[in-house]
């Protein structure tokens, strides 16, 4: 297949709308017209961070630090804000290194796109940048600390604690002060063994800082990393423990669960085991894809580069396109990103899909179902033992 001129690639993007619109709707999900992506946008690809369970580590040799350009952010701003349902300023980065994010911000609210968000560990947040988040009606701040407190954060983090908790009492007095709702502040908390036992007390801190939700998410690829004592399964029996006072102290103070984990014996109880495993699974019965990212998902590195997700190895690929030498529409009814779709629906998965998340939660469960919606046995993942557990082969 051939590369499309742009004119035809305009074309082509619009049947794909609508092919993605009539997958939403088999799936019983709401319409979306055409803004049908989730967009991660990172316009610089620095941290001021290295957190020892951050993926990011398996790619870094081949990340080079880079910042967006005015140029190419107007790129995105026509080309792709158009077609984004969210954008979320954050995919393997701190979002506040950036010097264009502000601009990025603005532009996005302006360009009609209906949710902002950022993930970010906050240590950057000013009162000026957190005036300006309220002043734009910015929709979500994430903030990932993955600790309760500052010994934890520190081990986790190394970065000072106080700084995070002095920066979100600031943005919540000035919430306070002029009357504001947004941002609705969500914290993240990937669950580690060693900071199971502080589960319950992030959910009290949340709360304190005027928080709405917590997701509390089980970590991946730690395996990879060499780090698989940190495993929450490692020890089953706090993490069950913590799960459920978490489930109690959430009801309490009121706060919105966006994601916790079943317990191991709620997990059992349900049928989960150890399955068979087989080097690529089979087309699905109903024709759908495996993954559903190159329909409906982006990610947009600073330079302009166009990936279809957020796995490290999909990142650390080369990716689909580039904004700066092909347009949107060309990238995204590209040969490259037609035979993904293909393959996908196929079961056949290239390299990088083989490699993605989709294996490597067999680390701790099975795959969130929001993110990738196959069913039966799952990729092996060389080297590793086989007590791995999921949920068993469908019929």
């Amino acid at each position: 297949m051939k590369e499309l001129a742009p004119d035809a690639a305009e074309r082509r993007l619009e049947e794909l709308i609508h092919q993605t619109a009539e997958l939403r709707r088999q799936r019983g999900l709401p319409a979306v017209g055409r803004r049908l992506f989730h967009l991660q946008l990172d316009t610089t690809n620095l941290c001021n961070l290295q957190c020892k369970e951050c993926s990011v580590h398996l790619i870094r040799d081949v990340v080079h630090p880079r910042v967006m350009t005015r140029a190419t952010l107007g790129i995105v701003a026509d080309q792709v804000f158009p077609y984004a349902g969210d954008v979320n300023f954050a995919a393997l980065a701190e979002p506040w290194m950036s010097p264009v994010l502000e601009e990025a911000i603005a532009i996005a609210r302006a360009a009609g796109v209906p949710f902002l968000q950022m993930i970010s560990n906050a240590l950057l947040l000013t009162e000026r940048r957190a005036r300006k988040l309220i002043a734009v009606q910015f929709d979500r701040l994430s903030v990932s600390t993955d600790a309760a407190t500052p010994e934890t954060y520190r081990r986790v983090r190394g970065a000072h604690f106080a700084r995070v908790i002095r920066n979100l009492e600031r943005l919540r007095d000035l919430k306070v002060q002029l009357g504001a709702r947004k941002p609705v502040l969500k914290f993240n908390f990937v669950m580690l063994r060693t900071n199971l036992h502080e589960m319950p007390a992030m959910v009290d801190l949340a709360h304190e800082l005027g928080a709405e939700m917590i997701d509390f998410r089980l970590p991946f690829l730690l395996a990879r990393q060499g780090m698989d004592g940190e495993l929450p399964t490692r020890a089953p029996e706090l993490m069950d423990e913590m799960i459920l006072k978490t489930r109690a102290r959430m009801a309490a103070r009121g706060l919105a669960i966006e994601q916790l984990p079943e317990t191991n014996a709620e997990r059992r109880a349900r049928g989960y085991r150890t399955p068979g495993v087989q080097a690529r699974p089979g087309p699905r019965a109903d024709a759908t894809p495996h993954c559903d990212a190159p329909w409906g998902f982006l990610v947009i590195g600073p330079t302009g580069d166009v990936h279809p997700c957020c796995s490290p190895y999909m990142l650390a690929a080369p990716a689909l396109g580039n904004l700066t030498r092909r347009t949107f529409a060309q990238i995204l009814t590209g040969p490259r990103y037609e035979q993904l779709r293909r393959s996908l629906v196929a079961g056949a998965f290239g390299a990088e899909c083989a490699r993605c998340k989709a294996t490597d939660f067999l680390d701790v469960y099975e795959l969130d179902p929001a993110h990738y919606v196959a069913t039966g046995p799952r990729l092996p993942i060389t080297g590793v033992e086989e007590d791995r557990r999921t949920r068993a082969p469908g019929p």
